[in-house]
């Protein structure tokens, strides 16, 4: 059986990727998330790298690579990647890091980032408040809407809403 070239087109180029290196590379980018900064400043690779050593618990090894605006997180388990996407949005030296999964075939820069989900804390609600016609009201007001609301206690509320990140393209900020 003779196996064909990978045939795909981005940014309005064909590209042909022998057999061999996209099988080789497909396990790789499966375990892969694309992360940007939504801040004005500049990050390097090395930073981000010794940041993710730092401060997030995994069970494997995980490489970081810079890419333009973006950084590529490759995970040697999967549990790790699905922790991390699962427990984010991530903050690194007061940015927020907003990380997506990369899926086969997809461009880097065709990837969406403007939005990211935020879970926010509401301290001493008065208790006539803690309705969730209200939870939902104060978020939308933020431009978010509301994916979840924990109730365990009229003190504490935890919403997750997702909320918009607007920007030129080199830079992002929540509204």
């Amino acid at each position: 059986m003779v196996e064909e070239s990978l045939a795909l087109e981005c940014s309005g180029h064909m590209v042909f990727v022998p057999p061999e290196l996209s099988s080789a590379n497909l396990l790789r980018w499966q375990r892969t998330l694309v992360g940007r900064f939504a801040d004005d400043r500049v990050f390097t690779c090395s930073f981000v790298q010794a940041m993710v050593d730092q401060f997030w618990t995994l069970t494997g090894a995980t490489e970081v690579e810079a890419v333009g605006d973006y950084f590529t997180f490759y995970f040697s388990a999967d549990c790790d990647l699905d922790c991390i996407i699962s427990h984010g949005p991530w903050n690194m030296n007061g940015a927020l890091l907003v990380v997506a999964h990369w899926h086969q075939f997809s461009c880097i820069l065709r990837l969406d980032f403007s939005t990211v989900n935020l879970w926010v804390r509401l301290h001493d609600i008065p208790a006539e408040l803690f309705l969730y016609d209200f939870l939902f009201g104060l978020m939308s007001n933020y431009g978010g809407r509301v994916l979840y609301v924990g109730d365990d206690s009229i003190k504490l509320v935890a919403v997750k809403g997702g909320t918009v990140l607007k920007g030129d393209g080199k830079s992002m900020a929540m509204c």
